[in-house]
């Protein structure tokens, strides 16, 4: 006879649960206000995660289309970080006592897990090492290509103004400009409401042109690394200004200036971001199921679930390597 699941499915979220930086108890709970994914958290004397039940195509990253209910095991939340603490195998062993195919995301290292699991790349984050004095001392550490591109956009973007405001006073016209950016993703998971970002736990700045907000970046440190949360931006002015460049440029400047260790340009656009010298950080995601044949047949095609896109080489710096 098959064992009963032995984790806890809360209907609330419990007081004291800190599964990581992410998911505290107080950033689910603006979560489950703000957001438009219902989620649950799990808890077992072994591990704990947070999980949502979506239709998704299992090929996201290949040209194949197959679109089908899956449990994932991950963050409500568009961020490079995996949705569990604890015991993996332990989680896995225990989610196979139950029906349905579950997918978890963002592992940063690759799982040492029997073969009762589909492994594959998912797509990577754009890691940032920061061991720079001054913007000027970064600029002059770039290969002139980059360096002149740099420029161009700075040149191109000289009208932007830039402002932090107080997160309470985010604006229907500044959520517009995250629904153009959330809608244009080829990775969308979730919707997050404007409540999210008036709650949201960390530093909000916007870019104007002529006191109209064009832009906007959503910063959230830990410890001595900046991450880019979240952003929006208004398309139509994109190029003329090199928008998203100069996204990227000022947060490059900010974090010098706070002498952040480390900046997290999460995980997409990343062509643009390993120009301006960012490195990749391999995340894995594993499938899996209790029933024998599906996970046979995970198995089987979990070459073309992953995420395989050419990832064209850039020597940014003149001398200096980057590294993970």
């Amino acid at each position: 006879m098959k064992k009963r699941f032995e984790g806890v499915i809360h209907k609330q979220i419990p007081d004291n649960i800190h599964i990581n930086k992410w998911m505290t108890g107080e950033n689910l709970r603006i979560l489950e206000q703000a957001s438009d994914t219902k989620f649950s958290v799990v808890t077992h004397p072994e591990y704990s995660c947070t999980e949502y039940r979506i239709k998704l195509n299992i090929f996201t990253f290949s040209r194949y289309n197959l679109r089908i209910p899956i449990t994932i095991i991950g963050p409500p939340l568009s961020v490079d970080s995996p949705g569990y603490a604890g015991n993996l195998e332990r989680l896995i062993a225990d989610y196979k006592r139950r029906k349905g195919i579950f997918l978890m995301l963002n592992l940063p290292e690759h799982p040492a897990i029997d073969k009762g699991a589909a492994i594959a790349e998912t797509l990577p984050s754009c890691i940032f090492q920061n061991h720079f004095s001054s913007f000027e001392d970064y600029l002059l550490t770039l290969r002139s290509g980059y360096r002149r591109r740099i420029k161009k956009a700075l040149q191109k973007g000289e009208s932007l103004r830039v402002e932090q405001i107080q997160n309470h006073d985010f604006s229907q016209e500044m959520y517009n400009l995250y629904l153009q950016m959330r809608n244009r993703s080829k990775y969308p998971l979730e919707t997050l409401k404007p409540n999210f970002f008036r709650n949201f736990d960390g530093e909000i700045f916007v870019f104007s042109i002529n006191n109209t907000p064009a832009a906007f970046i959503a910063l959230t440190y830990h410890g001595k690394d900046l991450s880019f949360t979240f952003g929006g931006m208004d398309y139509d002015k994109r190029d003329e200004y090199d928008l998203y460049l100069n996204m990227i440029i000022w947060i490059l400047k900010y974090a010098i200036v706070q002498k952040a260790e480390r900046i997290n340009f999460g995980q997409t656009a990343e062509q643009t971001k390993l120009r301006v010298g960012c490195g990749l950080s391999k995340r894995y995601m594993v499938a899996f199921s209790g029933n024998p044949i599906f996970s046979f047949g995970l198995r089987l095609i979990a070459g073309r679930l992953g995420y395989g896109a050419d990832r064209e080489g850039h020597k940014c710096f003149k001398s200096v390597a980057w590294s993970d």
